[in-house]
């Protein structure tokens, strides 16, 4: 497994789930049920260890902006 330590940024719930998003150094998203943010005190500004098992990650891509296409 991977670690890293990082800090919640943002929480958005969406009913019995919560995205979680992290800031840097390791800017992700993750999704975890309610319950389990609530017990484990994930609020923006907490410092939190992350743990990804590669078998389990999933990546999205971003569309690249105008903005950014131009300094490539």
């Amino acid at each position: 497994r991977n670690m890293w330590k990082t800090t919640v940024a943002h929480i958005e719930s969406l009913g019995d789930t919560a995205r979680v998003a992290t800031s840097m150094p390791l800017a992700l998203i993750a999704e975890v049920t309610t319950e389990s943010a609530r017990s484990l005190g994930l609020v923006p500004g907490v410092v939190v260890w992350v743990s990804i098992k590669a078998t389990e990650l999933d990546v999205q891509p971003v569309p690249i902006s105008e903005s950014d296409s131009s300094s490539s």
